[in-house]
């Protein structure tokens, strides 16, 4: 699937979970839509994944949790603020730094037009090759 694909399902999904949940929810029912959603929709997705921060070669153990990782390494991150803030955007643009995740996806249920929620992240092709953060989720096609 190729990443125009991946973003149209994202956005459909999200669409259809605003629609139905409406914008006054806490994040955690959003989330738990979005991943039902998202695997009905034929993609793997998995809430909550957790990020282990590596130094010098040391685990650090758990560093971060994912809201959503679409494997292999797609990040979504869900919020449910009437805002978006800067803070919003550097907590997904570091998670794609810590998984090498040539993009991530930033979705704001909270704000009154959803159509403003929705902002797709690209990380630098050069930066990341082809990911390998999570091979035990990898796709077996």
């Amino acid at each position: 699937m190729t990443e125009q694909e991946i973003i149209y399902q994202v956005r459909g999904c999200a669409f259809n979970v605003r629609n139905e949940l409406g914008r006054f929810l806490h994040e955690h029912p959003y989330q738990m839509a979005m991943e039902y959603a998202l695997r009905q929709a034929g993609l793997e997705a998995y809430r909550e994944v957790p990020i282990n921060v590596v130094f010098d070669g040391y685990d650090c153990g758990k560093g971060y949790s994912v809201d959503i990782l679409i494997v292999p390494d797609i990040v979504i991150e869900l919020k449910a603020a009437p805002e978006m803030l800067d803070i919003h955007y550097a907590q997904v643009r570091n998670y794609m730094n810590l998984l090498h995740s040539p993009f991530g996806m930033l979705i704001n249920f909270g704000v009154k037009d959803f159509r403003d929620g929705i902002h797709v992240l690209r990380a630098n092709p050069k930066q990341f090759p082809k990911s390998k953060a999570f091979p035990m989720l990898e796709s077996k096609e």
